[in-house]
């Protein structure tokens, strides 16, 4: 009769990290059951979204469907696809990109191209320059028919030519001689006296207002330095602008 009003004893402590570990794991199952559920949803609701964008894929709902099947619903996806990809915001996204390929070179001052343009400005109606018919090959004539330095004009009247004076060229020229590092030229050995590397052409052109595409300024190059001593002198540049500017005079 004693024993009924004796205390239980106490747990050990042992047992009631048992059962904390216990606890533990429900909560976890739980949880997890939990996430289960709503990724069934998410899964069921995906399903549903695709199953309609099959079917309806020009539907506002659908633009990320749009984006990810372009390839197969190109056309009925056009207007979502513009849509998404025109605003700045988007741009960037990868899957835009095939759609940018083909809006951009009509639109290039559109702002969802200013991306695209950079990295392709071939597509966008810069980086290749049309070619300079005053641009003479190492024979003397220009390599797109052009008029060489002693064709007159077709009115017999002298041609007048603009452009920078002598001293100012020879200036232009002696002040690329006095900075080695202008414009990130290259250098080795010093160039001999009255002589520039043939890579500080590009510079000594655009101090006299001349530029060139890539193709036109290999061009002069190879005119300028015919053996490829990697330099031209002031001599030879003047030959050639003189019949430069004469052509470019000509033809306007």
């Amino acid at each position: 009769f004693l024993d009924f009003f004796v205390p239980p004893p106490r747990q050990s402590k042992r047992t009631n990290e048992i059962m904390s570990t216990i606890k533990s794991i429900a909560l976890v199952a739980l949880v997890a059951l939990a996430g289960t559920t709503a990724v069934s949803a998410n899964n069921k609701e995906t399903d549903f979204e695709k199953k309609f964008c099959r079917e309806f894929p020009s539907d506002k709902s659908c633009v990320q469907f749009c984006l990810d099947h372009a390839h197969k619903y190109q056309e009925q996806c056009a207007d979502n696809i513009e849509g998404f990809c025109v605003r700045n915001i988007n741009s960037g996204d990868q899957r835009c990109l095939p759609f940018l390929r083909k809006f951009c070179p009509d639109h290039a001052k559109n702002g969802a191209c200013a991306e695209f343009c950079e990295e392709h400005p071939h597509k966008c109606g810069g980086g290749k320059q049309p070619h300079n018919q005053c641009v003479f090959n190492g024979s003397g004539r220009s390599s797109g028919g052009a008029l060489g330095a002693t064709t007159r004009s077709t009115s017999d009247q002298p041609v007048e030519v603009s452009g920078p004076s002598h001293t100012e060229i020879q200036e232009a020229f002696e002040s690329l001689q006095e900075q080695p590092e202008m414009l990130g030229a290259t250098r080795g050995p010093p160039p001999p006296p009255g002589q520039l590397p043939i890579d500080d052409l590009k510079p000594l052109l655009e101090k006299l207002g001349v530029t060139l595409s890539r193709s036109d300024l290999r061009t002069v190059k190879r005119q300028l330095d015919p053996n490829r001593t990697g330099y031209f002198s002031l001599t030879s540049f003047f030959f050639w602008w003189s019949t430069y500017m004469v052509c470019t005079s000509i033809l306007g």
